[in-house]
């Protein structure tokens, strides 16, 4: 079972919305719509900022993940709203503090009308002297909660459970070195889930590879035994990637590929690759083309570390946290937090000084808004975007604007995740 919209709409209606992190009452430091954890696992951070957009993907996926705390251990069948109003309070409590509740244990006793009065129980902050006292919101919410939990009359349709990334399906990992780097093979069960191969031998690269993965322990593999078939995939640290490069490519080649465009363009095409960066973002490749000929490439990521599903347009939804979805882009004109080129101001997010809005155009229509392209600003604290383009660094951002979109003004990007709807 999983929770429905009316579940996400009663979270954020009593979080509300927090652009820079800050401590709520209950004195934890939390982002978005009461975030206080990213979906990495890591802490939210002083100073660190958010985007609507991107604090409803974290709001969307916390959410599920409490959803399934909620199904795994509730042992009777709810109705939709009761499901939804439980997961809005384990969203507000917390995981460990609900499976030591009351609240359920009543629940799992069937004594339904007993477990609704508990939510009220549930209205109290810890004052710094270790007084407990009543907060009027908590109150407030604690009886829509109580309310949403007796309505027999209406009930929602679920959201569709999420996929689960690569990163969480993960049970053990073996380890092999091949020509001097090391080749991490992560297994689900008796299953390869995933190959992958450490451009760098550094210990802190092996390291964050295996931070990603969720669960399960990691091995030596014997020296005798031979790495399982399977595709590869090359991690690279980021200060590798972002540094420029340009692609050796005959003017033959570039026009082979866009056979299709016989008039002589300027545009952007978005590539995927088969590396990834060191946080689990696959390494996508912005390529610019100047009448039809493939002229440079700047390498960047798109989505959330742990939800890297590459879809069409038409099939993305909002606040999936997803890479920007495969279709027809038009580039905007730049905006600037200050003005133009004032590279000192910032959004007050993890978009920086500047932003490169997208607009899509086709096949069909998509759910996904608030698409960008900017510098990830916030990369130290929390890599990948919400679904926008994010450039490495600025010296990449500032050539994308200054050597692409200023001498040639490109005004279509071709999102191409080889999906087939472009």
């Amino acid at each position: 079972m999983n929770i429905s919209q009316n579940c996400i709409d009663l979270i954020k209606k009593w979080e509300s919305f927090i652009e820079k992190a800050a401590f709520c009452p209950a004195g934890v430091l939390s982002i978005g719509y009461g975030t206080t954890f990213y979906p990495d696992g890591s802490k939210i951070s002083a100073g660190d900022t958010t985007t609507k957009e991107e604090a409803e993907g974290f709001l969307l996926l916390s959410a599920q993940k409490f959803a399934e705390t909620v199904a795994k251990a509730v042992t009777i069948d709810l109705t939709q709203n009761q499901f939804d109003a439980v997961t809005s309070f384990v969203y507000n409590i917390g995981e460990g503090a609900f499976l030591k509740s009351t609240l359920l244990k009543e629940l799992n006793l069937n004594k339904i009308e007993v477990a609704a009065n508990e939510f009220l129980r549930w209205d109290k902050i810890t004052k710094s002297n270790g007084e407990k006292v009543s907060l009027k919101g908590l109150t407030d919410r604690r009886n829509e909660e109580k309310a949403l939990f007796l309505n027999n009359i209406s009930q929602a349709t679920q959201i569709l459970l999420r996929e689960i990334p690569t990163q969480e399906s993960v049970t053990w990992m073996e380890g092999f070195s091949e020509n001097g780097k090391n080749v991490v093979v992560a297994y689900g069960g008796s299953k390869v889930v995933e190959i992958a191969v450490l451009e760098s031998s550094g210990k802190k690269d092996l390291i964050d590879l295996l931070n990603q993965y969720t669960g399960g322990n990691y091995h030596t593999a014997p020296n005798d035994k031979k790495i399982p078939d399977g595709e590869r995939v090359l991690i690279k640290r980021r200060e590798i990637l972002a540094v420029k490069s340009t692609p050796a490519i005959t003017k033959a080649a570039s026009l082979n590929i866009e056979a299709n465009s016989p008039t002589p363009k300027s545009y952007l095409r978005l590539v995927k690759t088969k590396e990834k960066d060191q946080h689990g973002c696959y390494v996508l490749r912005l390529n610019y083309y100047e009448n039809n000929i493939l002229v440079d490439f700047i390498n960047v990521c798109s989505g959330s570390p742990r939800s890297q599903f590459f879809r069409k347009g038409v099939n993305s939804k909002a606040g999936s946290m997803e890479p920007i979805p495969e279709g027809i882009w038009r580039v905007e004109d730049i905006k600037w937090a200050k003005g133009r080129d004032d590279w000192s101001g910032s959004y007050g997010s993890g978009i920086g000084a500047a932003s490169v809005p997208l607009t899509y155009i086709s096949p069909g229509k998509t759910a996904r808004s608030a698409i960008e392209g900017h510098e990830d600003f916030n990369r130290r604290t929390y890599p990948g975007t919400a679904g926008c383009i994010g450039f490495y660094t600025r010296d990449n951002f500032k050539k994308f604007i200054t050597e692409w979109l200023r001498k040639t003004n490109p005004r279509e990007l071709i999102c191409d995740w080889g999906l087939g709807s472009v």
